[in-house]
């Protein structure tokens, strides 16, 4: 008896290891561009700006108590908060961008801006890349557009109609429901 009760908790402290499973370089791309305390300044089609503070980025693992009623794995996540100036949206003011490791190859990122979400979630999951030029004279060639209805859903007060994400620059470029296009300015 005594032998099947070790035999028993060997076989138990062994099988309760978590294994940590790490997002790919090709995954972090998502939230590369920025780091905590960086500023980023936008300026209007109508002459207005607005200041964006990255209050936030950690990364953390999931299921951090190796619970295995959770699962055996303990996923990267990295994720960002962006605090506006001015809040565009009561309920939603804060931005915030995630992709957490799950078990598909390439993950997509979480993203919410003034309301407006992106996520496994949204009614259509598909990435939309564009190229455009912005107010500021500079070419991005692999934009990624988050559209209302088209791949993103509005919450909150609807404030945004889309937000375009460079992999490299991160937000740069978004557009109010009332036509105003803010373009990162520096």
């Amino acid at each position: 008896m005594k032998k099947i009760i070790v035999v028993f908790l060997v076989f138990t402290i062994y099988s309760c290891n978590c294994t940590q499973v790490y997002l790919s370089d090709k995954e972090k791309q998502w939230v590369f561009p920025y780091k905590k305390g960086d500023v980023i300044i936008f300026k209007s089609n109508r002459g207005n700006f607005d200041t964006l503070v990255v209050v936030a980025k950690e990364t953390v693992f999931t299921n951090p108590d190796c619970l295995l009623e959770i699962g055996s794995k303990q996923r990267e996540d990295i994720s960002i908060k962006l605090q506006p100036n001015k809040c565009h949206n009561q309920y939603y003011c804060e931005g915030e961008i995630a992709i957490t490791k799950n078990d598909y190859e390439d993950n997509q990122p979480f993203f919410r801006i003034f309301g407006l979400e992106y996520s496994d979630s949204s009614i259509n999951t598909k990435l939309f890349k564009t190229s455009f030029t912005s107010s500021n004279g500079k070419k991005y060639i692999s934009a990624y557009l988050f559209k209302d209805g088209l791949n993103a859903d509005n919450y909150g007060s609807n404030y945004l109609k889309s937000f375009y994400w460079d992999k490299l620059d991160g937000l740069i470029r978004y557009e109010s429901n009332d036509g105003e296009i803010f373009d990162v300015y520096q």
